[in-house]
């Protein structure tokens, strides 16, 4: 069993070489605008480390027998075209902060984190073409779609976000809807993995369906995690989608009614936060969401065994270990 950290620790592994070449891309680009290049800089050193996407893509064409190292011009793409989706997710959402430290858009205003976030999407895209020229005109062909397909389902998840904002009635089950669109760069990147390896229709289709359930059990981690930051649960109840857990919780009556007047305080603290985690374990909607991420392990394992057995194959089913690590609600524990 791998811990949370451990887990990040061996994605980084595989997926450095790509974050390096991503890095290297953006500080070596002639910016000529000395904010916007600043900004850049700062993105790009401080703020979007993604190496675990890259990891995962690596990861799926080592699975297959391929070499990692042939995913990286293409993963380094992809870092720069998710990049340009979080500046401006973060635009939309107003979003200042983000784990301590300061967003593009909250250290540089809106207007240099939209045209910081246009330099990526350029660069992405321009260096995704070029990394794709080699594969036959069928494979080529099939990247792109992959890429394409994928960044507007995580867009259409996005915009349904800002349809919901603040709804505190919103259905569990729309939520998960999002974050199943927003789990598709995993699915992408898993996929793709196995085309650069050389793997078969029904192993990239293995690898899609795993990786696509990592994202989603992941996202949901986040989301329980969202309840005990007080910081994030206040920016999530004023700019985006409350928590899915509360959601799921929301189902019992007696529950909603207790959560709601502590989410209504103008400012959130941390004994709030432990408040409405003790209020909501009583919530047979959190044993209903529990069954749902066990289901969906099993089903990410399973998907698995499509593939010969081998050091990497392990390596990929041990991402779920962490799923329920510090979600330290009683229920969680079964």
């Amino acid at each position: 069993m791998l811990t949370a950290q451990q887990v990040h620790r061996l994605l980084c592994r595989y997926g450095k070489p790509a974050f390096k070449v991503a890095q290297k891309i953006i500080l070596e680009e002639d910016i000529k605008n000395r904010n916007v290049r600043e900004a850049l800089d700062y993105f790009i050193r401080e703020v979007w480390l993604d190496m675990e996407y890259p990891g995962l893509m690596a990861l799926a064409c080592k699975a297959v027998k391929g070499k990692p190292d042939k995913t990286l011009q293409i993963g380094a793409s992809l870092i720069l075209l998710r990049g340009a989706m979080d500046v401006h997710d973060d635009i939309i959402d107003k979003q200042g902060t983000k784990a301590g430290k300061p967003t593009l858009y909250g250290k540089y205003g809106q207007d240099m984190a939209i045209l910081a976030g246009d330099v990526l999407f350029y660069e992405g895209l321009t260096h995704l073409n070029e990394a794709i020229l080699h594969f036959r005109g069928e494979k080529r062909q099939e990247i792109t779609d992959m890429v394409k397909e994928a960044l507007f389902e995580v867009g259409t998840g996005v915009a349904s976000e800002v349809e919901f904002r603040g709804n505190v009635n919103l259905l569990p089950e729309d939520l998960m809807k999002i974050v199943t669109q927003k789990s598709a760069c995993a699915e992408m990147h898993a996929r793709i993995g196995a085309i650069v390896g050389g793997g078969s229709k029904a192993e990239e289709n293995a690898l899609g369906i795993f990786g696509r359930l990592l994202g989603v059990l992941t996202m949901i981690r986040d989301e329980f995690i969202d309840i005990y930051e007080p910081e994030e649960l206040q920016n999530r109840k004023e700019k985006e989608c409350l928590p899915l857990p509360l959601l799921f919780a929301f189902r019992d009556i007696g529950v909603r009614n207790e959560v709601l007047p502590v989410l209504g305080k103008k400012k959130l603290s941390d004994s709030d936060s432990r408040k409405i985690v003790n209020i909501i374990s009583r919530s047979g909607g959190i044993k209903e969401l529990k069954k749902h991420m066990d289901e969906m392990k099993k089903t990410a394992l399973s998907t698995l065994k499509m593939l010969k057995e081998n050091k990497t194959v392990q390596s990929l089913s041990n991402l779920l270990d962490p799923i329920y690590e510090e979600i330290e609600m009683g229920y969680l524990g079964g």
